[in-house]
């Protein structure tokens, strides 16, 4: 009978139970059933929306924001701006999602109290008495007590205190950058967002910044014991010891905080006139207490702070800390990380510092004198709004009650809301294309700049929220990270380092004790820097970054010393200084990289500098000028004395149908004659050339230039594809002379049996050459370069009177013509063009004795040396010009980089053939230390690396740059470029933005300036 009862027990609860699991299934199932007539994913009846959840985690990190998932969801699903989501039994509760900025705007207003899941998140945290949980007048009271501690223009009275924390602040910067070590950003973004709280609000130095402290101590403490709502493990989300460790750590910080303030308390200065008082947040709070309690706070006698004061005090400290800190710490942090991965951004950010503070000075004590400067940082502020619209660390979370319904603005429908979460997720509205445009995925600031408020969407941006119950310290949070980043982005250069973080396994963080952290794919929106949910949403790994001091430095720097830029050694020396202008193939025994302006050094296999084996080649770009031509008729004499033949070669030109293909073209060429019944004499050189073309032997040095390449990028370092592919793209400019180099070059690489398109851009507007129009670039060159009256241009044609006075008696060039005597460049190009082809030097019409003399060509050559370093290098207008002219070509290439480097793009070769003009800007731009007169094939070329790590893998996100001129590494006079050989890619990017723009707006500004 014993057993029989035992029996009966067992078979009794056990049906208790299969009833009550029953009743409990058929509850949820009936509940999911309206589920499932409700905007949503789809509804599982007895999962719910479990699966699509599912599906989208799946392809997350781990411990990634649920808001990050929804948004997400929202993507994958294409789902309305209101909807349901039911993860029951993974959450607690059914959840109203709302995404539609005017829905959003009834919610804030409602009066619908908190949701009870928040007030039991924070409670841990700052207590039940602070003003985030509180409600009715209750809240209304304290609300009204703590306004005046934060309106603008208290927190701007607190300008100076927060420069101080920065610059404490700075020095902890300071100290990892001069290691160059790995740390965690977000830890030190949040001591000075506690050092700047604690300052603001009751005049309270936690140093954080400078000490270990308690009370930071034991507020990490208390976080690390937040449960984990994202794992099925019931340990990690039901922790027995939690509620003790909760209770034990809230009363060491009431502790803490109580002490503060009866400190402030008791130092208050009662007897000072309210006008001379420095007043912190506390001091007006108290102020209003008493005010509303029908005392005067100045007057009273107390020596103890008021019972209930105390009590709300404490817990509303307590939440500014907590939610306080949450914000500005990492916002700042997801600002340095949007700043480095856009530079031309950062660039537009330094700009508007240095237009308010002044390039290369200091705001700290500015900003001290005159707090309302930090105003005036508008492009500053709309940095902050658009890191805060892509990442915001929080959300609005609503209790729905019975008989409150909100309307679906998509179909009109009226949506319960009882027992549901209504949660307004500041992600899925700041992500919402439907509210941004397609690009709302861009990092894009100018969308706040003042002059586009009316483009915003009302109510859509509210990383705040919105409403009478929106956050109180909002502007504190704004004018702290515009002070923060005012003193920090012009002296520093932070970027994560994800891949390093091996560096801090050891460092006792919560991070390194929870591997949770780092399972699952570890980007979300394609960014490696994603947000995590602890209490609120902070950066992941607490944001693992490198520091280093300084900042791209975009001034003009003069290249160095050499006799091609000193008028006194030009002038008085003779020769060439080692520089070869007798023909192709170099003399014996001279060097190969020595200056040949018929044929100038380029990479080829002999001498190409290898890079270290860690780095793999990913992008390479190449800009060279044309080979030799003969001259253009412009700097040709009048009558030369003797012919110029070009019947050994063909200027091939024809059109044939193409996609679909057509008819065949013949192979035609240009075969130049003259006619004896033509009554208007040819000018210059007699003959069967063009002038300009390119002359057989020019042609052949573009065939081995391209044979050279192909040996480097191919035979030796497998980089590019055997045969001609979409891989690989050649592009020229509208003067038909660099078409004639391609075509040989190509054939010197590839041999292509198939016909290859030459990309290239519309006459007017090509960028490469460059043919577009920029009025302020060209009357700032003539204003101290060719054709101006400036002394120091003019110096040294004064001086070549005699020169160019022989010269004109032999050419029958008019003595007084301003074209051939403002510059040397026409007679260069005729005589070194004869020189090039070993023809004569010119010799008078009816006098055969009287010839131009080799020290005297040789002098010409100097002088054409120094005349390109001035125009290109030694004027400090020089580089403005050149980034007026050739701007536009430095951001489109900064653009192809851009896009093999993130593999946007599938070409990984791309060369450019164009002229002098272009390559001597580009090294203009590039401040190479020695400038010269760029000759025929000059070389430029740009190389994109990835770096391996010792484990194989590739250093995340980053890439290198290494610039080679005339097959070895550039070495550049600016600072920040320095000798450029693996160079990070983003500081490159970063001086290339700086000086022409996204876009090249910078270009177009200046143009039209």
């Amino acid at each position: 009978m014993g057993l029989l009862s035992d029996h009966a027990i067992v078979f009794t609860l056990a049906s208790l139970l299969v009833a009550w699991l029953g009743a409990k299934v058929f509850r949820v199932v009936m509940e999911r059933r309206k589920f499932r007539k409700l905007p949503g994913p789809p509804c599982n009846l007895f999962l719910g929306h479990l699966i699509p959840m599912g599906k989208i985690a799946m392809k997350h990190p781990q411990r990634v924001h649920p808001h990050v998932l929804v948004a997400n969801l929202m993507r994958e699903y294409n789902l309305p701006s209101v909807f349901y989501l039911d993860n029951r039994p993974a959450a607690e509760y059914p959840v109203l999602v709302v995404a539609d900025p005017e829905v959003a705007r009834e919610i804030s207003e409602s009066g619908l109290p908190k949701h009870r899941t928040l007030l039991e998140t924070i409670e841990p945290l700052a207590g039940r008495l602070n003003i985030l949980s509180i409600e009715g007048q209750l809240w209304k009271k304290w609300r009204n007590v703590f306004n005046p501690g934060f309106s603008v223009q208290q927190v701007i009275s607190q300008v100076p205190v927060i420069v101080e924390c920065t610059e404490a602040f700075i020095n902890i910067l300071d100290r990892h950058a001069s290691k160059d070590e790995v740390f965690r950003l977000e830890e030190e973004t949040t001591k000075i967002s506690i050092d700047v709280i604690g300052r603001v609000v009751c005049d309270h130095d936690f140093k954080t910044l400078t000490t270990d402290n308690d009370f930071m101590r034991t507020m990490r403490k208390t976080l690390s014991w937040m449960p984990n709502q994202q794992s099925m493990n019931p340990w990690h989300r039901n922790h027995p010891l939690r509620p003790i460790m909760w209770k034990y750590y809230k009363r060491q910080m009431d502790n803490y905080i109580g002490k503060v303030l009866d400190e402030r308390f008791a130092v208050r200065d009662t007897g000072v006139p309210k006008k001379a008082k420095i007043r912190t947040g506390i001091d007006l709070a108290l102020a209003e207490y008493f005010k509303e309690n029908g005392q005067d706070a100045d007057s009273h006698n107390a020596t103890v702070m008021d019972a209930e004061f105390r009590r709300f005090a404490i817990d509303n400290l307590l939440i500014l800390l907590f939610a306080g800190h949450d914000t500005t710490a990492s916002t700042i942090c997801y600002c340095y990380h949007m700043l480095h991965k856009h530079p031309h951004i950062l660039a537009k950010l330094r700009q508007e510092l240095d237009d308010v503070f002044g390039a290369g000075v200091s705001a700290t004590q500015q900003l001290k004198d005159s707090p309302y400067l930090i105003n005036k940082c508008e492009y500053t502020l709309a940095v902050i709004k658009e890191v805060l619209r892509l990442w915001p660390p929080a959300s609005g979370v609503r209790s729905g009650q019975k008989g409150h319904f909100i309307k679906d603005p998509a179909s009109g429908e009226m949506l319960p809301t009882e027992g549901c979460i209504i949660w307004t997720v500041s992600m899925c509205l700041g992500r919402s294309a439907k509210i941004w445009g397609s690009d709302v995925d861009v990092f894009r600031p100018e969308r706040f700049l003042p002059e586009n408020a009316d483009k915003i969407p009302l109510n859509a941006w509210r990383p705040f929220e919105k409403g009478p119950r929106n956050c109180i310290g909002q502007e504190l949070a704004l004018v702290e990270m515009k002070v923060v980043l005012a003193l920090t982005v012009r002296e520093f250069d932070i970027r994560a380092a994800y891949d390093e973080l091996d560096a801090l396994s050891n460092d006792g963080s919560l991070w390194a004790r929870d591997s949770s952290f780092r399972k699952g794919p570890q980007k979300a929106f394609g960014d490696e820097m994603y947000q995590i949910l602890l209490a609120a949403g902070k950066p992941r790994e607490a944001t693992t970054v490198v520091a280093a001091n300084g900042t791209v430095d975009l001034g003009w720097h003069a290249p160095k010393k050499s006799w091609i830029n000193d008028l006194g050694q030009v002038l008085n020396g003779t020769g060439t200084n080692g520089f070869v202008f007798g023909g192709s193939e170099l003399p014996k025994g001279v060097k190969y990289g020595t200056y040949n302006w018929c044929n100038m050094p380029h990479v080829r296999k002999e001498e190409y500098p290898v890079a270290a084996k860690e780095y793999d080649l990913v992008y390479v770009e190449v800009i060279h000028r044309h080979h030799k031509r003969t001259p253009y008729a412009s700097n040709t004499f009048l009558k030369e004395s003797y012919n110029w033949e070009c019947a050994n070669q063909g200027l091939f030109y024809y059109g044939q149908p193409l996609n679909p293909s057509g008819n065949k073209s013949s192979s035609t060429y240009w075969s130049v004659y003259s006619s004896d019944v033509n009554p208007f004499p040819k000018s210059g050189f007699q003959g069967s050339c063009q002038f300009p073309q390119i002359t057989r032997e020019g042609l052949d040095d573009s065939w081995q230039h391209g044979k050279d390449l192909y040996g480097v990028y191919r035979d030796q370092l497998r980089f590019l594809p055997k045969n001609i592919n979409d891989k690989v793209s050649f592009r020229v400019t509208n003067n038909v002379i660099t078409s004639q180099v391609a075509g040989m070059l190509v054939d010197g690489m590839f041999s292509p049996k198939r016909d290859v398109p030459l990309r290239i851009q519309p006459s007017g507007v090509d960028s490469l050459e460059p043919q577009y129009t920029c009025p302020k670039a060209s009357s700032l060159s003539s204003s101290y370069g060719v054709g101006s009256t400036a002394a120091n241009w003019t110096a040294h044609l004064t001086a070549t009177k005699p020169l160019f006075s022989s010269l004109d008696s032999i050419s029958g060039v008019a003595s007084d013509s301003t074209e051939w005597h403002r510059s040397f460049d026409h007679y260069y190009d005729n005589l070194s063009a004869r020189q090039c082809h070993a023809k004569p030097l010119p010799c008078k019409l009816n006098d055969t004795t009287s010839c131009v003399t080799q020290e005297q060509a040789n002098t010409v050559y100097r002088l054409g040396q120094y005349e390109y370093s001035f125009l290109y290098r030694d004027s400090p207008q020089s580089l403005q010009a050149s980034i007026g002219s050739y701007g536009v070509f430095l951001a489109e290439l900064a653009q192809n980089m851009r896009d093999a480097a993130s593999g946007k793009s599938p070409v990984i070769y791309r060369h450019n053939v164009a002229h002098d003009g272009s390559v001597s800007r580009l090294l203009s731009i590039l401040q190479i230390d020695q400038m010269v007169w760029v000759g025929m094939g000059s070389e430029v070329v740009f190389e994109i690396y990835q770096k391996k790590q010792k484990g194989g893998d590739y250093v995340a996100d980053k890439k290198f740059i290494r610039i080679l001129w005339g097959g070895q590494v550039l070495v550049s006079s600016n600072p920040s470029l320095g000798k450029v050989d693996m160079l990070d890619l983003d500081v490159f990017l970063g001086y290339v933005d700086g000086l022409v723009g996204s876009k090249a707006e910078n270009v177009v500004a200046f143009c039209k300036s």
